[in-house]
């Protein structure tokens, strides 16, 4: 997800990435920073101090050049019971 996030900005795309935690936010931050200098206009953030729209996966309000990236962790947590039905009557044998 990082590689893609660092590829968005090349493109010139403003990349928010979406974590459950602000630690995990600092740990990639440091990471972008070690590998990815360049590629400031990536910022961390958590899914709870973001605005974002589950059905389009998008930033409410956000510039139109602007990408959103979840990591999946963070979407299995908001959506688990919904994942659960999702995987309920999967087919195990035919």
């Amino acid at each position: 997800m990082m590689q893609h996030a660092v590829e968005l900005t090349t493109r010139g795309h403003a990349v928010y990435v979406a974590f459950n935690t602000r630690s995990e936010c600092a740990q990639w931050e440091k990471w972008r920073a070690t590998h990815a200098p360049m590629a400031t206009s990536i910022q961390f953030d958590t899914v709870s101090r973001l605005d974002i729209d589950w059905h389009t996966m998008k930033l409410r309000g956000a510039h139109e050049n602007c990408r959103l990236l979840v990591d999946h962790y963070s979407i299995q947590t908001q959506f688990q019971a919904m994942l659960d039905m999702f995987h309920a009557y999967d087919l195990t044998e035919l």
